[in-house]
């Protein structure tokens, strides 16, 4: 298959560079889309040393109200951590990585029913990895 020589929302050229790719991701953010809010956060958060965590936890606030299915589990390692000036609260992990997995995603289902199964609660384990199994996840 070829690969598109433009980008599907603006028909802007592919990047060829980072920066291009940092600064379309950018133009993306601005016109709010949840999938570049999350892919920019990547950019912000993982680079050496993190460029803005409280930026990036923002965004990915923003993309889980927009509805990506695996923007809060970005943000439950937020709170697993503490990153992003946001103090560490295991409910809060728990209670994003719940809404990521109803939403479908299939990574927060089974690190659901892992953390489930460390507390000893067989059957809510056994529940999301049932899921997740249906979704495709062996």
């Amino acid at each position: 298959t070829r690969q598109s020589l433009t980008c599907c929302f603006c028909r802007a050229p592919q990047p060829k560079t980072g920066r291009e790719e940092v600064q379309m991701l950018k133009n993306r953010v601005t016109l709010k889309g949840p999938r570049a809010m999350y892919r920019y956060t990547l950019e912000l958060s993982t680079s050496s040393p993190p460029k803005d965590d409280r930026q990036a936890f923002e965004l990915l606030l923003e993309a889980s109200e927009l509805g990506l299915p695996y923007a809060p589990a970005a943000l439950a390692v937020f709170y697993d951590e503490g990153r992003g000036s946001v103090a560490i609260s295991q409910k809060k992990v728990r209670e994003y990585l719940q809404l990521s997995a109803l939403r479908g995603s299939v990574f927060s289902q089974d690190k659901l029913a892992s953390r489930e199964m460390d507390r000893g609660h067989y059957e809510t384990a056994f529940f999301w990895w049932e899921i997740a199994a249906k979704a495709g996840d062996d």
